[in-house]
């Protein structure tokens, strides 16, 4: 397999997994599960958004791609910092409708970053 099919192979299969850890933390925190204070889920999602992140930016240079010139990969990097944001607050707020509208709004940024990535469309309609 060519190097840069598999690089993004990887980035698509973590970003999968750190969506998927997300939901899985929130409501392991949600529900007061003792499950979230475990070492290896606190240090999982790092672990996997570094490789991500590493792994997109090893695809933004092999395609010699900038966010300065391609919208949708700029966009994407915004939608990304909405995301981290919504994501703390998410674990932070202290009402669960707080928490809720927050978890809401993280999952539609990354449904964007997830639509952007596919269709290279900034403008979803």
């Amino acid at each position: 397999m060519d190097t840069i099919v598999w690089v993004k192979h990887l980035h698509v299969l973590l970003a999968y997994l750190t969506v998927a850890g997300f939901v899985t933390r929130v409501l392991l925190s949600l529900s007061g599960s003792a499950l979230i204070r475990q070492r290896w889920i606190k240090v999982a999602p790092h672990l996997i958004d570094t490789l991500l992140l590493a792994a997109g930016v090893t695809l933004a240079v092999m395609y010699r791609m900038s966010p300065l010139v391609h919208t949708w990969l700029g966009m994407k990097i915004l939608a990304l910092l909405v995301y981290i944001g919504l994501g703390v607050l998410a674990f932070r707020a202290q009402s669960l409708g707080a928490r809720l509208a927050a978890l809401t709004g993280a999952l539609l940024a990354v449904a964007y970053i997830f639509w952007l990535a596919y269709t290279r469309q900034v403008v979803p309609f």
